[in-house]
């Protein structure tokens, strides 16, 4: 992982404050029937900072790394009292129904592109995909990332 370089990354949402849910659930079934649409999606786009990670699979087996379009790197930062926390919240997946698992193959290597964090907090992070860790890095993050709920 290379923390020092810049990566431009963009993050898509659905810009809900010009079309309602129904709206675009309508609009989704047209175009999976291959409609076309009389009026395009709203979307809100928003550009930020990120860093490239790249995983690479020593073992002589499949991975199983992810599943969709997503890999599933757990962010963990030391906390005030220097102890590894995940980072809750950081991440949320939705909804997992048809998705397909994601398979990195022996000797192979994926590159995925991490957000760059930013806050009140200076600390070292790395990154946990099942019992693999990443070389731990320095970062700043929002300290409300480290609040537990009871």
């Amino acid at each position: 992982m290379d923390t020092s370089q810049k990566t431009p990354l963009i993050k898509t949402y659905t810009d809900t404050t010009k079309i309602s849910n129904l709206d675009y659930d309508i609009k989704m079934d047209s175009l999976a029937a291959g409609l076309k649409l009389s009026k395009e999606i709203p979307f809100i786009i928003t550009y930020y900072d990120g860093f490239p990670v790249t995983i690479y699979n020593m073992e002589e087996r499949e991975r199983i790394i992810g599943f969709g379009n997503n890999v599933i790197l757990e962010l963990e930062g030391l906390d005030k009292n220097h102890q590894w926390k995940k980072i809750d919240g950081f991440r949320k997946y939705t909804c997992g129904v048809g998705i397909k698992f994601f398979v990195l193959k022996s000797k192979e290597i994926a590159t995925v592109f991490e957000p760059r964090l930013t806050g009140n907090f200076k600390t070292k992070f790395r990154y946990r995909l099942g019992n693999i860790l990443s070389n731990e890095f320095d970062g700043s993050i929002n300290d409300k990332y480290f609040e537990q709920i009871d």
